[in-house]
């Protein structure tokens, strides 16, 4: 996609060879008819072969067009606000095209005939003023078809656009929800030690001021690698604050080190399982971070200790639904987020599609 949001116009390789084979089977559809409709000296396969080639000689302008007429098509919507005007430019643009195409078909078919028939080429060119009637009359549907699938492609583009918009304003507003609600979390664990321990929190502070800036400049999508190092830095910092109270265990499969995800999608459930499940136990505990990859999916699994027979500290309810959110407006149904809170453990697992459409 381009700057602005302006769609190519370009079809590229696959375009060309779908619009190359509609119209070769539109030309065989026709090739029948055709056949049975000729009346010269040819016969049998010859005269089936000579009418095939007159369609496909009929049809390739129209194909040819269907580029130009798709970039109209995008450029003057029919059913926007100027119908009429619009409609009017290309009712304007089928009185040239249609009579150009019609007596550029009918010249190269009788062309094509004569040769095949070994008569003198000067035959080809006499009496074209009724066929190249009757033919331009015919393409007037087939015009009107085109224009009419041009403008039904244009209309699913400017769809799909809209949908991307939205989704990605979607994500960047649940995106922005993470870095005041981990601001929150990471002065009000600050705050605690400044009385007790001066030095260690100028230290936290500046370890959040990096964290921070790791966030404002962090694109919307990143790597599982990416992710878990601001995780880990996240950690250190609360280990500063919580010392040997906290231990991490990571454990990675080495094929799950680079599956994309939604910037920042971890964060908020280190951030839970921190603030709400390991600072609040006078032991502490230990936060266990996992990921492998199972099929087409990502399998992350992050547990950490809540104490027997404890439940975990209730929070803002920012984190889980700020996940859920950003699963739904990435993946649709094809990521999910389950959480459960067992005996002295809570278990947040992540499954999200190993081969994500990253937007471009």
């Amino acid at each position: 996609m381009e700057a602005g949001g302006e769609a190519k116009v370009g079809l590229g390789r696959q375009g060309w060879q779908r619009i190359a084979l509609v119209w070769l089977l539109i030309a065989i559809a026709w090739t029948p008819a055709a056949a049975l409709t000729s009346n010269g000296p040819l016969e049998g396969p010859a005269v089936v072969a000579v009418a095939f080639l007159a369609n496909l000689v009929h049809f390739a302008p129209w194909a040819l067009a269907i580029p130009g007429l798709l970039g109209l098509s995008r450029r003057l919507p029919i059913g926007l606000g100027r119908t009429a005007r619009n409609a009017a430019m290309f009712v304007a643009i089928g009185l040239v095209l249609i009579p150009l195409f019609s007596a550029l078909s009918v010249t190269v078919g009788r062309l094509l005939v004569v040769t095949l028939r070994g008569l003198p080429a000067e035959t080809a060119l006499t009496g074209l003023g009724q066929p190249v009637l009757v033919t331009a009359l015919f393409a007037i549907p087939t015009y009107a078809a085109v224009v009419g699938i041009a403008q039904t492609i244009a209309y699913l583009e400017r769809f799909r656009q809209r949908e991307r918009l939205l989704t990605q304003a979607r994500a960047d507003s649940l995106r922005a929800q993470i870095a005041p609600h981990f601001l929150f979390n990471a002065l009000n664990a600050i705050s605690a030690l400044g009385y007790s321990d001066p030095a260690r929190a100028d230290e936290a502070l500046v370890r959040l001021s990096g964290l921070l800036r790791q966030t404002l400049e962090r694109e919307q999508w990143s790597t599982l690698r990416d992710e878990i190092a601001l995780a880990a830095d996240y950690i250190e910092l609360h280990r500063l604050l919580l010392g040997d109270r906290l231990s991490f265990e990571l454990k990675v499969a080495p094929d799950a080190w680079s599956v994309p995800l939604p910037s920042m999608l971890l964060q908020p459930l280190i951030e839970n399982a921190l603030a709400h499940g390991i600072s609040p136990l006078p032991e502490g505990g230990t936060l266990a971070l996992s990921a492998a990859i199972d099929g087409d999916l990502l399998q992350i699994v992050l547990a950490n200790d809540v104490g027997a027979g404890r439940e975990s500290r209730p929070g803002t309810g920012i984190g889980l639904a700020n996940v859920r959110e950003r699963l739904a407006a990435s993946y649709g149904e094809r990521a999910s987020l389950d959480f459960a809170l067992g005996e002295g453990t809570a278990v947040a697992t992540l499954s999200i599609p190993r081969f994500a459409a990253t937007p471009s």
